[in-house]
C-alpha cells in the first residue's frame, strides 16, 4: 500500500482560509445579468448537465457512485499564458502591445545576437562545460550558423520548428516553477511565471538566470521519495525523437545543451520585449496577476473539490503537483472523507501527477493495492511518463464489490491514450475480471482526428469495441467541449498563440475529459461540465478565469450498476425493470434552461441525498423555488469577482 496516503481524520472544524465562490449563491462570478450588448448573460450560459436522466424507474438502491474527473492543470504557472478578462485597462494595453510587437515588429525585429549577445553565449557555454555537458561543439556550431543571425521575432519566437520540437517549451516546463520536497516553491527568473525579482534590465536578468540554472540546488519528489540535491540544469532531460518526431536523432543527442541555449534566448527576448513596450508598468501588473492566478491556485482547486463536489465518491485528478498531495491533507473535508491513492512514483520534474480520491464510506482503504506497474508493463512504446497514470484495485465497503480505479493524463496530442487504455483493458479483463472498472482521464481528444491527433469519435469507437462506454454516451458530441482556452503571445509555444479578437473563435475548444467504464457493469446519468466551480458551464467563455483556476472543465457523472431485464429494481415494486442507459447527448445550445441546473451538487438530480452533513442547501441564494427560478436577491458580483466579457456578436 505504498501509494495510499492514510490521512488522519482531523477534528471537525470550520473550513476557513480562501473564500471561494459560494456554491449556494447563483453564480456571482458570472454576474451581472446584463452585458455590454444589452442582452441577458444568463441566456448565453449553457446548463452544466449534458446527460440524460434514467429512462425508467429509480436509481438502484444498491448504489450509484458520484464520480468526478478534473485535470487541475498544475503546471500553468504563467500569469500571462491565457487570455483573461481583466478590469485594469493596463492589462489590455500591455497584451495588445505585446501582440503587435510579435505580429508586426517592423524594425524592432532585430537579430537574436543583438539581444542575447555573443558574450552571453560564451558565458553560457562556460557554465555548461563546468557541468560536464556533451555535444557543446555541435551546439556552438548551431549557435553560430542557425541562431545568432536569426531575427528575434520572425526567426526565433515564431519559428514553428522550435515550437514543435519543444526546444524552449520543454525546459521551460521543467524549470519554470519547481515544487521543492520541503514544500517551498522556486521559480526561474523569467517573465512567464511568478518570479518576483527585479527584471528591469538585461544585465540584472542575466545574472539572476545564470545563478538559478547553474548554481541553485533543488530537491524534488521522485520514485525514491526525494531526489538527491542537484542543480537546476541537471533536471533537464533529453527530448526523445520517439515522442516528438519533429526533433531529429542528431538533435536528440545534444538536446540538453540545445534546450538550455534556446531557453536562454527565449527568456532574453521576453525581457527585452516587455522592457521595450511597458518598462514602467509590466512588473506591477504581473504581480497583481500572480496574486489572482498563481498564489491561491491550489487553494481554489481544493476548495472547489471540497465544497462543490463534497458528495463525490471518487475524484480522479490529473496534472497535480507533487506538493498538492500534502496540501490536500490540510483540508478538513477531503482529509476526513477520502483516502488518497497516489502513484508510488511521483513526478517531481514535470510535476504532473494523476491521483485518485476514494471515499472511505464506499471503499475499504486497507484493501487498496496499486497496480500501476502492471498496467505500464503492458503499454507498447514509451508513451506514459512517470506520474501520468495511477491504477488501484480496492474493495467496496458493502456487498463484496471490488473495483479497479485508474486516473490518466494523455500526451498533448492524445497519441498515448489508446496504448494506455489498451493496457488498462487487458489488466481489467484478464487479471481483474471480477472488478468494476472506472477510469477518469484527460484523453486529449480532438474534434477531428489526424495522424498527429487523436479524435473524439476515434476514441469513442475504440472503447465501444472493447465493451466500454463513457459519461458522454454512445455517440459523443465533440461540441460538448471540456476546454475553451486561448494562449497569448507571452508563452513558449507561439505556434499556439491566438489574437485577442480570436480568443473564442480560434481558441482550443475540444472534448478532452472522460469517465470510462464497462457498459456491462455501469450506466451513466447526470453528466455535467463545469468551468465556474459551481457545476455550471458557460458557453464561449475562455478559461481559466480569476475564480476557476484550470484550463479543463470539471466533469462529473453518476454511475449506477446495470440492472438487466428481469432483475429486481431497487427502487420499484419488485417488478421486472429494464436496463438503465444514457440517452443521446444534446448539444450545448439545446441544454436545459439555466434555472433547471441551479443546484448545490452536481449529483442533486440523482435522487440520492449526499451523505456528508452540511453539503446541501435548499434553493440557492437568489433563486426562488416557488417561482421556478425568479431572482429574489442581487446578482451583482462581490468585489473582485470575475465578470464575463460581452457575448460575441
Amino acid at each position: 500500500m505504498g501509494g495510499v496516503v492514510c490521512i488522519p481524520s482531523p477534528p471537525s472544524t470550520s473550513r476557513d482560509g480562501l473564500q471561494v465562490p459560494d456554491v449556494h449563491s447563483p453564480m456571482s462570478a458570472l454576474a451581472p445579468t446584463s452585458n455590454a450588448s444589452g442582452g441577458d448573460w444568463n441566456d448565453r450560459t449553457g446548463a452544466g448537465s449534458v446527460g440524460m436522466p434514467f429512462t425508467r424507474g429509480q436509481a438502484p438502491n444498491t448504489a450509484s457512485l458520484n464520480i468526478v474527473s478534473w485535470n487541475i492543470a498544475a503546471v500553468n504557472n504563467n500569469p500571462f499564458e491565457y487570455w483573461v478578462t481583466h478590469h485594469d485597462p493596463a492589462y489590455n494595453r500591455l497584451m495588445h502591445d505585446v501582440q503587435l510587437f510579435i505580429d508586426a515588429p517592423g524594425d524592432r525585429d532585430i537579430a537574436v545576437g543583438q539581444i542575447f549577445t555573443h558574450e552571453m553565449w560564451i558565458e553560457l557555454k562556460g557554465e555548461m562545460e563546468s557541468h560536464g555537458m556533451e555535444g557543446l561543439a555541435e551546439v556552438e556550431k548551431r549557435w553560430e550558423e542557425e541562431y545568432k543571425g536569426r531575427k528575434a521575432i520572425s526567426g526565433f519566437m515564431k519559428d514553428k520548428g522550435i515550437g514543435s520540437k519543444r526546444l524552449a517549451s520543454m525546459p521551460d516546463r521543467i524549470t519554470n516553477t519547481i515544487n521543492m520536497s520541503d514544500g517551498s516553491v522556486v521559480m526561474r527568473p523569467t517573465i512567464i511565471n511568478g518570479f518576483d525579482g527585479d527584471l528591469g534590465t538585461m544585465e540584472r536578468w542575466w545574472d539572476l538566470w545564470k545563478d538559478f540554472v547553474f548554481r541553485f540546488v533543488v530537491q524534488v519528489f521522485n520514485e525514491d521519495g526525494v531526489s538527491p540535491p542537484q542543480v537546476v540544469c541537471k533536471m533537464i532531460e533529453p527530448i526523445l525523437h520517439s515522442k516528438y518526431p519533429a526533433i531529429t536523432p542528431e538533435e536528440q543527442a545534444i538536446s540538453i545543451p540545445l534546450q538550455i541555449l534556446c531557453l536562454a534566448i527565449f527568456d532574453s527576448i521576453l525581457v527585452h520585449m516587455l522592457n521595450t513596450v511597458a518598462p514602467n508598468t509590466w512588473q506591477p501588473l504581473k504581480r497583481s496577476l500572480c496574486d489572482a492566478l498563481i498564489s491561491n491556485k491550489s487553494k481554489k482547486n481544493i476548495n472547489i473539490l471540497s465544497h462543490t463536489y463534497a458528495d463525490a465518491d471518487v475524484i480522479f485528478i490529473q496534472e497535480a503537483a507533487a506538493a498538492f498531495v500534502d496540501q490536500t491533507m490540510g483540508d478538513d473535508h477531503l482529509a476526513r472523507k477520502f483516502s488518497l491513492l497516489k502513484p508510488s512514483v511521483l513526478d517531481g520534474k514535470r510535476d504532473q501527477n494523476s491521483l485518485i480520491f476514494a471515499s472511505r464510506e464506499i471503499f475499504i482503504e486497507e484493501t487498496a493495492v496499486e497496480v500501476t506497474e502492471e498496467v505500464l508493463s503492458l503499454v507498447e512504446g514509451k508513451w506514459a511518463a512517470a506520474g501520468d497514470l495511477v491504477a488501484f484495485r480496492i474493495d467496496g465497503a458493502a456487498g463484496g464489490q471490488k473495483y479497479l480505479l485508474s486516473s490518466f493524463h494523455g500526451d498533448s496530442n492524445g497519441l498515448a491514450t489508446l496504448p494506455v487504455m489498451k493496457a488498462i483493458h487487458t489488466v481489467a479483463s484478464e487479471q481483474y475480471p471480477d472488478h468494476t472498472l472506472i477510469v477518469g482521464l484527460d484523453a486529449n481528444t480532438y474534434r477531428e482526428a489526424s495522424a498527429q491527433r487523436h479524435g473524439v469519435h476515434q476514441f469513442s469507437e475504440w472503447i465501444t469495441s472493447k465493451g466500454m462506454s463513457s459519461c458522454w454516451g454512445e455517440e459523443p458530441d465533440p461540441t460538448n467541449t471540456t476546454t475553451c482556452n486561448a494562449r497569448t503571445f507571452l508563452q513558449p509555444q507561439l505556434n499556439k498563440a491566438v489574437r485577442l479578437s480570436d480568443q473564442v473563435s480560434k481558441g482550443e475548444q475540444n472534448l478532452k475529459d472522460w469517465i470510462v467504464f464497462y457498459a456491462s457493469q455501469l450506466t451513466a446519468s447526470n453528466t455535467n461540465r463545469d468551468n465556474t466551480g459551481r457545476v455550471r458551464y458557460v458557453q464561449e467563455m475562455v478559461y481559466p478565469t480569476l475564480v476557476f483556476p484550470s484550463d479543463h472543465a470539471v466533469v462529473s457523472t453518476t454511475l449506477s450498476p446495470v440492472v438487466k431485464k428481469g432483475a429486481k429494481g431497487g427502487g420499484g415494486n419488485g417488478s421486472d425493470t429494464d436496463s438503465f442507459h444514457v440517452g443521446a447527448m444534446p448539444s450545448p445550445t439545446s441544454a436545459r434552461p439555466l434555472s433547471d441546473s441551479r443546484q448545490t451538487s452536481p449529483f442533486a438530480l440523482v435522487g440520492r441525498q449526499p451523505r456528508m452533513e452540511g453539503t446541501v442547501a435548499s434553493a440557492p441564494l437568489g433563486v426562488d423555488d416557488s417561482t421556478g427560478g425568479t431572482a429574489r436577491g442581487s446578482l451583482n458580483p462581490p468585489p473582485g469577482a470575475f465578470t464575463p466579457p460581452s457575448a460575441p456578436v
